[in-house]
């Protein structure tokens, strides 16, 4: 077992706003990251929020919400992320930002990187795979650009960097493809592969469901 989600108590101390604080999440820890600054608040942080996020995450916490929960304004409707034992939620929602809603990307996500020296080698030898799993469910969903995807980064002993990213839900696509591509800024390249049948590069697990374009519970 490579890596297995943690239960946390609270949220405060996983969560992170890389470009608030201007340093990189933490290594060695489970938590979620926000990659836009919150423009509400003159730090950039979010805010713990009690209105019941689960009402559009399908995850509401058994612990206190103003604990578990960090949103955007302590407000209904607003941007949240959710953190309680070893469940994760996150509601988006594109007015919280500033300007054209079209024009920026949001992403909360949670994650995990090993710490430097921990780092495991998955596929040290020929044939080996890598397995994972998860709960998931996308209750409500509205937008083209609305998605989501399971991200996995690996580098090599040269340095070479790796995002390999198996897409789990684009809300109305109805055949996503593979695609691959180059990140000039991270010097990253990119390998994107829908969770479906018959792919090269991931096979679909028995008794998984597949990638799709249409919210579930």
């Amino acid at each position: 077992m490579l890596f297995s989600q943690p239960h946390v108590s609270e949220i405060a101390t996983h969560f992170f706003v890389p470009l608030a604080v201007h340093n990189p999440p933490p290594k060695g820890t489970f938590e979620m990251v926000l990659w836009q600054p919150n423009p509400n608040s003159s730090n950039g942080l979010l805010v713990p929020t009690a209105w019941d996020a689960g009402s559009v995450t399908g995850f509401t916490p058994a612990s206190s919400l103003t604990s578990t929960q960090l949103g955007f304004k302590d407000l209904t409707g607003t941007s949240t992320a959710q953190m309680d034992s070893d469940s994760v939620g996150a509601y988006l929602n594109s007015t919280d930002l500033p300007g054209s809603p079209t024009s920026q990307k949001m992403m909360i996500t949670p994650q995990f990187t090993f710490a430097a020296g921990t780092e495991p080698v998955p596929f040290a030898s020929s044939g080996s795979t890598l397995n994972s799993s998860m709960y998931l469910q996308i209750p409500i969903a509205s937008g083209r650009e609305t998605y989501v995807n399971a991200d996995y980064l690996f580098k090599g002993p040269n340095g070479v960097r790796l995002s390999f990213g198996v897409k789990i839900f684009t809300n109305g696509g109805t055949h996503p493809v593979m695609g691959t591509g180059y990140d000039v800024p991270s010097n990253t390249y990119m390998l994107n592969s829908p969770l479906l049948p018959n792919q090269s590069y991931v096979t679909v697990t028995t008794g998984s469901a597949t990638a799709t374009g249409t919210p579930w519970l």
